[in-house]
């Protein structure tokens, strides 16, 4: 099973109105979490002037890959060896989990940068809504929200320019092309040699900036 990014997913469901009903229900879920965490309601657009926006990712290993990096950079390791199988095992991003937790605090001020949204959230379902907030939002379980969680698309945005920062990659490139694809099968110098991690950021890249400008929200799916 493929891992894919939906910015604009009620406007994708326009012609299903089962998948619709079902969608509707879950901003609802969304909005109730977020009202509890003293947040202000996520008014998902029913169409976008130019259509939804979505990329496949280079699988669950890809983003997990990415996270490994992340873990690296938080721990002032600097970037890791060349990729790995398994980087979710990697024990950075073991210790990254136990010490932030499940219930991260707020962001310190003067400490090293987090990356909460990206390594706290879901890797195959919840949301991400435009809206800046420091901590990823646990729903109760019994909110029955898909993926439990809700991230900032504003924070992900940013923490992925970091990211991006330090695997000397930019931002400009579409996830999509054939430089970032081939990257991603087949690695290369510089930023290549971590393709995956690259296409993994770059599109998670490209669907905060969308969300932040549609204000639709990303959905993993």
């Amino acid at each position: 099973m493929g891992l894919s990014l939906c910015v604009g997913i009620l406007s994708d469901l326009a012609e299903d109105s089962e998948g619709l009903a079902d969608f509707r229900r879950q901003f609802d879920k969304v909005n109730r979490t977020l009202k509890q965490a003293g947040l202000p309601p996520h008014a998902e657009p029913a169409k976008l002037p130019s259509g939804s926006w979505s990329c496949d990712l280079a699988g669950y290993s890809a983003l997990h890959a990415l996270r490994r990096i992340a873990a690296w950079l938080w721990a002032g390791k600097g970037l890791p060896p060349a990729p790995v199988a398994d980087a979710d095992k990697d024990p950075l991003v073991e210790r990254y989990l136990e010490t932030v937790g499940r219930n991260a605090p707020r962001r310190p001020t003067g400490t090293q940068f987090r990356f909460d949204h990206l390594m706290l959230h879901s890797d195959s379902e919840g949301f991400y809504v435009p809206i800046e907030f420091p901590n990823v939002l646990f729903a109760s379980r019994a909110a029955g929200l898909a993926g439990g969680l809700i991230g900032s698309s504003a924070m992900l945005k940013n923490e992925c320019e970091v990211l991006a920062g330090a695997l000397a990659l930019p931002l400009d490139l579409d996830p999509a092309s054939e430089e970032v694809v081939t990257a991603a099968d087949s690695g290369g110098p510089g930023w290549r040699l971590y393709g995956q991690e690259a296409h993994s950021c770059l599109a998670l890249h490209k669907a905060a900036e969308v969300s932040l400008k549609t204000g639709a929200a990303i959905v993993f799916t």
